[in-house]
């Protein structure tokens, strides 16, 4: 359970950086979403 957690904040760090490229790269961010959402169902 606590690696989970860990990959949790990984995860989190990425989409607070991809979020910081909003502005100009939404697509990118999009992309950071569905990598988060791919590791849940994969685990």
């Amino acid at each position: 359970m606590s690696a989970f957690i860990l990959i949790i904040f990984f995860i989190r760090d990425i989409i607070i950086e991809f979020a910081g490229k909003i502005e100009n790269n939404y697509k990118s961010f999009i992309g950071a979403i569905r990598l988060f959402l791919s590791i849940i169902y994969k685990d």
